[in-house]
């Protein structure tokens, strides 16, 4: 029997309905490798690759453009409009309300535990 986690990751999420983007799509093991070598990350020449750039509060890409706000370190969602940190409890909304849009219905107790432990993993909120 598939784990809640493998479910939600099964689910085709619309990155244009979500608050801020997922990154790229998971492929199931049956799809994983039937890709052809063209296809692969591995092909893709390092010159042509964004460096990778993460919001230190919640993770969300900040090479997508719909992610982007003011502050170089955290996106739109996370930040202010002077691009500073937005206040714990109000980032852990905004993730519990993201947690339960993305993973499917769940209490919003069981959302505010799920973004409690994101904001342990990330370096704006580890010390905090």
């Amino acid at each position: 029997m598939p784990s809640e986690w493998e479910e939600s990751a099964r689910e085709e999420i619309s990155a244009d309905r979500l608050p801020f983007s997922t990154g790229p799509r998971l492929l199931p093991a049956s799809e994983a490798g039937a890709r052809a070598p063209a296809e692969t990350a591995a092909s893709v020449p390092a010159e042509t690759e964004a460096p990778a750039r993460h919001c230190r509060s919640c993770a969300a890409s900040l090479n997508e453009p719909i992610n982007q706000g003011v502050s170089d370190r955290y996106c739109r969602y996370c930040a202010d409009e002077t691009g500073q940190l937005r206040p714990r409890e109000e980032v852990r909304a905004i993730l519990a309300r993201w947690m339960i849009y993305w993973q499917g219905p769940m209490t919003p107790e069981e959302a505010a535990r799920r973004a409690d432990s994101l904001m342990r993993a990330m370096p704006a909120w580890c010390e905090n």
